[in-house]
């Protein structure tokens, strides 16, 4: 399966678009993949019915010491792949107000491994 995203940083300082250098050619073989979604997205539940929906969102991914090493936007499903060396990195989903919202978490990326990394976002609708 292939996700595309938007790689806006790459490294402490660097800003690109589209997908890094290292995973064109290969040269990074694990990081972090997933979803991110937004729910509710109706202010009444029924049963049966899907209360969430993709997201497309922006993500920034820091490093042990919190230096930015990339950010990186999901595509319009909410899907992302994002090429990191091997390491433990914190996730941290950003939001433009109040809501949408969701919380940041500590990853681990093992080497020759995508991680799997799923997003919620709080809509804040009720």
């Amino acid at each position: 399966m292939a996700f595309a995203c938007a790689v806006i940083g790459a490294g402490v300082g660097g800003v690109r678009s589209g997908v890094s250098r290292a995973e064109e050619g290969g040269a990074i073989d694990s990081g972090i993949e997933g979803h991110i979604e937004i729910r509710p997205v109706r202010s009444v539940q029924r049963a049966g019915d899907a209360n969430s929906a993709p997201y497309q969102a922006t993500v920034t991914v820091l490093d042990g010491g919190g230096n930015t090493v990339t950010t990186f936007t999901s595509d319009e499903q909410g899907n992302f792949r994002v090429p990191l060396a091997p390491g433990t990195y914190t996730v941290r989903p950003e939001s433009p107000a109040r809501y949408p919202r969701a919380s940041a978490r500590s990853v681990v990326v093992a080497s020759r491994a995508f991680t799997r990394v799923d997003i919620v976002y709080d809509s804040g609708r009720r």
